[in-house]
């Protein structure tokens, strides 16, 4: 399992002043660390090899060999549990992979199975044998193929059968082929002549893509001689082109060219999601992973190459093995020697720079935005807030709160593929743990997060998108937001608010009943219960009554409601408002409660 996004080489030239690059330097030295990266274990892959019975005067030896599926090495000092018939043996497997067990004389015939459980470093695996007879005879088999790193179209088979007394044995088996560490499937029938060997040719496509195969003889046993298996594995591999051509041939010291090329297999078709590297002479400059097509680009700088005639050449050395390496032709580049920079440059570089930081730091700070509100209030002849109703509490809104980005994000192009922070509680402030957030994206599966106990998140790692997202939790009204991958760490560290569903439902409630109260600054110094005492009491009508007794209901219930009790609140008050004649306010349009 492979964590990670497919890169590709920049394919635009960056140019940058001398000045702007010294500061970015600087501020990026300031930069908090990055956090570390998640741990993944990787288990291996085990094999259990059975060898044929023996029958001994202690009882039946049933032996075998654990080994590691990929690099069929054996695995030492591993606990395999063996089964003959209904008695169980737990073995420990030597240095040598080798694991024996003993089991006395009860029956004629055995079942044998032999299983190993998964450890922290190596996956689990089983291997069976049905209907063995110690009184007939031992089967050795041996499975060859004539190339192990197959290229051509048919690869040669070899069945060889012996007893334990070396001698030819005539039999059939069955033969399975599949991809290594997946379910084999039935090929063929093998069989041996007179001399123990039997050979089959097996056209290439019947293995499937590249990649490790392994073949596997299975001989279910027949009147003479017991059940026996051997197994073998093959590469599918492919010869590679590397090619490599350069936008231009000569460049200056200071400026740059592209170098670009295709990987191709033996039929011609790009390998995607493969490393290239560039070499010039003997050294490495750079390295790219090549797009859906094979191709890859480079942005060679005069700078990096140094003055004069220089070798360039793509190498393409897969650790893959199935891909067979290649090299492109040597393209010669010629440098020219290095120029002094004019003064003027470097006094319009450093102008330009203030100039950008200024702008910069205007359209961050906006010191202009204050001076444009008292301008429209004075026009609309609108008085000015003043700290007399700050005692009446704020309408809880909920929604997600970005981050500002940091100085050197904001030099930076989107760079962060990570989506992070915290779920709170929009009025109380409380982290709110096991709160679900979907994201999606149209091209991509669906990701779940849940919060941990202090209402944090964290996924790494995003494709490039557009992703919606929805965080829900039982008695809060759903919150529903987009964000855009990659970013400048504004959806990082982010602070999502949902907002209850009691508190939801007695903001909708206000603005029915702050008009109703004695006067409205009541709503700020009043309890709930007094409110709706009021208001029953003072506006005995049916709907507003009914109202009343259903938000206070909900207000106090001990269940917990939840967002489907929305919708009849909202009808209620509407409801109200056609009786009253109470007119929509701006308040409700802030809070936008659906009706």
């Amino acid at each position: 399992m492979f964590l990670g996004e497919k890169t590709h080489a920049g394919r635009r030239r960056l140019t940058a002043l001398g000045p702007i690059l010294v500061l970015g330097l600087a501020l990026g030295a300031a930069a908090p660390p990055a956090s570390a990266a998640p741990v993944v274990t990787i288990k291996a892959r085990t094999d259990i090899k059975l060898l044929p019975i023996l029958k001994q005067e202690q009882g039946v030896l049933v032996r075998g060999d654990l080994i590691d599926q990929a690099s069929q090495r054996p695995i030492h000092a591993q606990t395999v549990t063996v089964r003959m018939n209904k008695r169980r043996q737990q073995v420990t497997t030597n240095e040598y992979g080798r694991f024996e067990a003993v089991f006395r004389y009860n029956d004629d015939s055995y079942d044998i199975s032999v299983s190993f459980a998964a450890s922290d470093k190596y996956a689990a695996s089983q291997a069976e044998l049905s209907g063995i007879d110690v009184e007939k005879q031992n089967v050795i088999l041996g499975l060859r193929v004539d190339d192990p790193n197959l290229t051509g179209d048919n690869l040669e088979v070899t069945l060889e059968a012996n007893t334990d007394n070396g001698v030819a044995a005539a039999i059939s088996a069955d033969l399975y082929a599949g991809s290594v560490g997946e379910d084999l499937r039935y090929i063929t029938k093998l069989s041996t002549d007179m001399r123990g060997i039997g050979t089959f040719s097996l056209e290439r496509s019947t293995l499937g893509r590249l990649g490790r195969k392994r073949l596997e003889v299975k001989f279910l046993g027949d009147r003479a001689y017991n059940p026996t298996q051997a197994q073998a594995e093959v590469v599918l591999s492919t010869t590679t082109r590397t090619t490599l051509s350069l936008r231009a041939n000569r460049i200056a010291f200071e400026d740059s060219t592209e170098a670009s090329g295709v990987v191709a297999d033996e039929r011609g078709l790009g390998i995607d999601d493969v490393t290239v590297a560039l070499r010039a002479g003997g050294r490495r400059l750079a390295s790219a992973q090549t797009d859906e097509d094979g191709k890859f680009v480079f942005s060679v700088a005069g700078n990096q190459l140094g003055p004069g005639n220089v070798s360039l050449q793509a190498s393409f050395d897969s650790r893959k093995p199935w891909y067979i390496k290649s090299r492109s032709s040597v393209l010669q580049i010629t440098v020219a020697e290095p120029q002094p920079v004019p003064v003027r440059h470097t006094l319009a570089a450093f102008g330009a720079t203030a100039i950008a930081m200024l702008a910069f730091l205007g359209l961050r700070t906006r010191p202009w935005q204050g001076l444009l509100d008292r301008i429209k209030r004075w026009r609309s002849r609108e008085p000015a807030a003043d700290d007399s109703d700050s005692e009446t509490p704020a309408v809880p809104v909920g929604g997600l709160r970005a981050s500002a980005p940091s100085l050197v994000s904001s030099l930076r192009r989107p760079h962060v593929f990570a989506f992070n922070g915290t779920v709170r509680d929009a009025v109380t402030e409380r982290r709110i743990g096991g709160a679900v957030i979907l994201i999606s994206h149209p091209d991509h599966h669906q990701h779940r997060l849940e919060t941990d106990r202090r209402g944090r998140f964290d996924i790494d790692e995003l494709v490039a998108g557009i992703w919606e997202a929805e965080v829900r939790y039982p008695g809060y009204v759903t919150e529903g937001f987009s964000l855009t991958v990659p970013h400048r760490g504004e959806f990082s560290g982010v602070r999502i608010e949902l907002v209850s569903v009691r508190e939801r439902i007695f903001a909708m409630y206000r603005e029915i009943a702050e008009p109703l109260l004695p006067s409205r600054d009541k709503w700020g110094i009043w309890t709930p219960r007094q409110i709706f005492r009021h208001v029953r009491e003072d506006n005995p009508a049916e709907a507003l009554a009914e109202l009343t007794s259903f938000v206070e209901e909900t207000y106090f219930s001990q269940r917990t409601p939840n967002e489907s009790v929305l919708p009849n609140a909202a009808r209620l008050i509407e409801q109200v408002r056609g009786e009253h004649q109470i007119p929509e306010t701006p308040q409700r349009m802030h809070t936008g409660i659906p009706l």
